[in-house]
């Protein structure tokens, strides 16, 4: 049913799942030449800031599930006033791949979509992908929901970003990190017309020159 769903989507933005289909391709052979290329890269400098216990670690990294990548642009969220929080989502053509080693992630490849190609963006982030993955398995533990319904929300003008999903009640959001001023907790999803509510006067305060 998930599939058909996602072929009338397609169909009706004028994609066709061939087309699709080859786009992900694509996406997953890039993603897997950097990591095949990660022994070359990683070295007793810098493997632990791109997440890696060891440096012969990068020699067995492994491809987890990727995650979807989108955004929340300034202007949209301080207009926003209530209405379908999933409208203000941005797909940034970017995908976020865990680098797992013996089941464990180290670290994250991200991939970019750039005039019809696809490219890594960049390797790391380690802490990231890391809280992303362990709020992504809580999650799923709680709801029920499969590795394939999240994707990452990222407002970058507030320097925040979300795990999201869709269940029965609409867009959740669920933050990676604590925040008692917006009485958020990490790993305990909530109605992102919710948080997008509470984030309207940080958005009212900053710059309009921030993305």
């Amino acid at each position: 049913m998930k599939n058909l769903l996602l072929k009338v989507l397609l169909l009706t933005l004028g994609i066709s799942t061939p087309v699709f289909a080859q786009s992900r391709d694509d996406r997953a052979a890039e993603a897997s030449r950097t990591v095949q290329e990660l022994p070359e890269l990683v070295n007793a400098k810098n493997h632990r800031a791109l997440g890696f216990d060891t440096v012969e670690e990068a020699r067995s990294g492994k491809l987890g599930e990727p995650i979807p990548v989108f955004m929340i642009r300034l202007d949209s969220l301080k207009s926003y006033r209530g209405e379908e929080p999933g409208r203000l989502l941005m797909d940034t053509q970017r995908f976020v791949y865990p680098v797992q080693v013996a089941g464990e992630v180290r670290t994250a490849v991200e991939v970019r979509q750039v005039d019809g190609r696809w490219e890594t963006a960049r390797i790391g982030a380690a802490q990231k992908i890391r809280a992303l993955d362990k709020n992504r398995r809580a999650v799923e533990r709680s709801t029920g929901a499969l590795p394939t319904d999240f994707f990452e929300v990222r407002i970058p003008a507030l320097n925040m970003i979300f795990l999201g999903h869709h269940d029965a009640e609409g867009l959740m959001l669920t933050p990676l990190v604590d925040d008692a001023s917006l009485q958020l907790q990490a790993g305990r999803p909530e109605l992102a017309s919710k948080v997008l509510a509470s984030l309207v006067p940080a958005a009212l305060a900053t710059p309009d020159n921030m993305p």
